[in-house]
């Protein structure tokens, strides 16, 4: 990434993200410069400590002194209290939008585009690239305005406590600051590999876990423990190799603050010496640079960090701002009301990379009607369903509902009119009601229990101790591949829409009960359009049409 780039996402952070806050960052402004102020007052009350204390032996001052040392440090402390309270707050609320929108953005993204990006990858980003923009936004900025107030504040007393002493004082910074660009440089390509680390160890481990009963019954235990282990050691290799860049900061600067100290120490004894200057003046001068130092070094360490941040920061806008490329209607048409569920593929073509699925593909499916589509895996028969949800965007020709084509109806609406029970059985960690009831959540039991009844599940729950509030998934019950697939025609069946897709949603029943299953589904409502997608010849007993798809 180029300077250039950095800048222009810095920019966006400062202006884009922390623009709507900016009554907070104020706030914090004025506190740090109340914190900064007090720490120079600190530093700047050695002087008549020592001049007015203990060489005139001023009663005054003896009281005065050490009332003006403890009204700075409360003054410091409860400005320092605002100041990151305020910048916390600000960095929380940019970090949670951020997270909002990159998640809200990739749950619209394309489903082809999100399966060939792999959930690890998508995980690394939402996880581990946030993690380190909420380092950055949480302690860069606010570590660069308290310190970086206070070390102005301080610097400004040292220049008035004495210019020239200043002035030497001041040749050290540049010199320290050089190495650290550097490295911040070589940070930013540190993390960037460190990313792609962790987006591939999220995505072994995601699959470990998912076929961890094919690992087991393999007796694969072994290598996938010796696989996970190799890249771990490679995401910790680069994280060291980053730390190591991270920890030259603080010596680099302790090393020129050395060779400063040592060079003022002998300057402004020369000068109190030769009566040029009080000890109280060198002394508060040498207190505020000893002062400093502390801040300077918390920049330094700062800035690697922001170069992490910012390097987050341009995954993140990236996945943000990438350009769709299934485009949404700039005016949707309007669906006829109720739908009727007539659905039309007019010389469609389609393919997945370089394999081509449909080639102008024909098929008219009155409303109402039911419909068998079988063959052979991988020829298509889920990808027709998918066409229908516009999951994907057809190469040429047009799928239409109710003689609309489907790229010209609004997502939304589109989804509100199909109901697709899936292959896999996905659910969430949940009650079983609310599980059911996902696409509906405003269903009353009655009508849950309904569907549930309608699909074959509800004795199964009935018989659970605790029903239909009984949690599914982690920390809950597991069920059965069949007792799944009925689970999700639940589903579908509450949602009561006008066209069902069913994809081999029926292939872990038993012929019985699929057969009762799928004979309630016809039956709870005549006039839904249904396409069931099976290899089982015995669904065609109760649909009207049968479909043969062939390579």
């Amino acid at each position: 990434m180029s300077p250039s780039s950095w800048r222009a996402l810095f920019r966006r952070i400062a202006t884009g993200e922390l623009r709507p806050h900016r009554r907070r960052i104020a706030l914090a402004l004025i506190a740090a410069i109340f914190a900064g102020l007090s720490t120079a007052t600190q530093a700047w009350l050695v002087q008549p400590a020592l001049d007015r204390v203990f060489l005139d032996r001023d009663p005054f001052m003896l009281a005065a002194v050490p009332l003006a040392i403890v009204l700075a440090v409360i003054v410091k402390a409860a400005a320092g209290y605002i100041e990151e309270m305020q910048l916390a707050r600000v960095g929380l609320d940019v970090i949670a939008d951020l997270q909002k929108r990159l998640f809200d953005r990739l749950v619209h993204d394309e489903l082809a585009w999100l399966r060939d990006r792999g959930t690890g990858a998508l995980l690394s980003h939402l996880t581990y690239d946030v993690t380190l923009l909420r380092q950055t936004v949480s302690n860069v900025f606010t570590g660069f305005i308290r310190d970086g107030l206070t070390l102005l504040c301080l610097i400004g007393l040292m220049l008035h406590q004495d210019f020239l002493l200043a002035c030497i004082a001041a040749i050290a910074f540049p010199v320290a600051v050089l190495p650290l660009l550097r490295m911040g440089r070589r940070v930013r390509q540190l993390t960037l590999g460190a990313q792609e680390q962790m987006g591939r160890l999220t995505a072994r481990l995601e699959q470990g876990f998912e076929a961890i009963r094919q690992v087991k019954a393999d007796g694969q235990e072994d290598r996938e423990s010796g696989i996970v282990a190799g890249m771990i050691d490679r995401f910790r290799d680069v994280q060291f190799a980053a730390a190591r860049f991270r920890a030259l900061a603080s010596p680099s600067v302790e090393l020129v603050t050395g060779f400063m100290i040592g060079l003022i120490i002998l300057y402004g004894g020369w000068q109190v010496l030769g009566g040029k200057t009080t000890p109280g003046t060198f002394f508060s001068f040498l207190t505020a640079m000893l002062m400093a130092y502390q801040p300077m070094k918390r920049i330094a360490k700062l800035n690697t960090m922001l170069h992490e941040g910012l390097s987050a920061a341009g995954r993140i806008y990236a996945l943000i701002d990438r350009p769709r490329t299934m485009q949404l209607p700039a005016h949707p048409a309007i669906l006829r009301n109720p739908v009727q569920g007539a659905i039309r593929f007019r010389g469609v073509s389609f393919a997945h990379g370089t394999r081509t699925v449909f080639r102008d593909f024909d098929l008219a499916i009155t409303a109402g009607e039911h419909w068998a589509i079988t063959g052979p895996s991988g020829c298509g028969k889920s990808t027709l369903l998918d066409l229908v949800l516009r999951l994907h965007d057809v190469q040429a020709g047009e799928v239409m509902l109710d003689g609309v084509d489907v790229r010209e109806i609004a997502p939304a609406d589109l989804r509100r009119s199909v109901a697709l029970v899936a292959q896999e059985s996905w659910f969430f960690d949940d009650t079983l009601a609310a599980n059911i009831a996902y696409g509906r959540p405003d269903a009353t039991f009655a009508e849950i229990r309904h569907a549930a009844r309608l699909a074959m599940i509800d004795d199964v729950i009935g018989h659970l101790e605790r029903g239909y509030d009984t949690r599914l998934g982690a920390g809950g019950i597991h069920l059965s591949g069949g007792q799944l697939q009925r689970l999700s025609i639940a589903r579908a069946i509450l949602l009561d829409r006008p066209v069902m897709l069913l994809d081999e949603a029926t292939s872990a029943l038993d012929a019985e009960t699929e057969r009762q299953v799928l004979g309630n589904i016809r039956n709870h409502r005549h006039s839904r359009t249904t396409i069931y997608v099976s290899h089982r010849e015995s669904i065609n007993s109760i649909t009207d049409h049968k479909l043969q798809l062939k390579y």
